[in-house]
């Protein structure tokens, strides 16, 4: 069983609101960085391994080295397959936008909220069915 620090619901929630209608941004606002701030705010300490990025270019060369699921693996701990086990402030891998105007999607990550997950999208958070997760990292 995890264990939290208190007041991680409220986290959660303040966490979600502050970026539901903040736009997809790299280096900024991104799905890993949204991801990352949801590791910190549920259990308020910071991530392993992570390398700093500000840029679309940043970011490009650090997706060269390692895929979305493997820099998740190296923050998070390994992934689970599928969402079964998965609960609330937990991370989850989808297909999203990832604030692209063509309509492509690709892998993002994305903080599970219970039936429905959340990521970082043109407009501002995409909300998209926990169905939609293929593996999820326990927080």
């Amino acid at each position: 069983m995890k264990t939290r620090p208190d007041g991680w619901p409220t986290r959660l929630r303040d966490l979600v609101n502050g970026a539901r209608s903040r736009p997809f941004e790299w280096g900024v606002h991104d799905c890993c960085l949204f991801a990352l701030a949801n590791f910190r705010a549920m259990t308020g300490r910071e991530p392993a391994n992570v390398e700093p990025w500000s840029s679309l270019l940043q970011a490009q060369r650090l997706l060269a080295r390692h895929t979305v699921p493997e820099w998740a693996d190296l923050w998070f701990g390994p992934a689970v397959a599928g969402y079964k086990s998965a609960g609330r402030g937990d991370i989850g891998l989808v297909d999203a936008l990832r604030g692209t105007s063509d309509g492509e999607t690709s892998e993002a990550l994305a903080v599970i909220l219970g039936a429905n997950v959340c990521c970082p999208g043109r407009d501002g958070l995409e909300f998209l069915p926990l169905s939609a997760v293929s593996r999820t990292w326990s927080v």
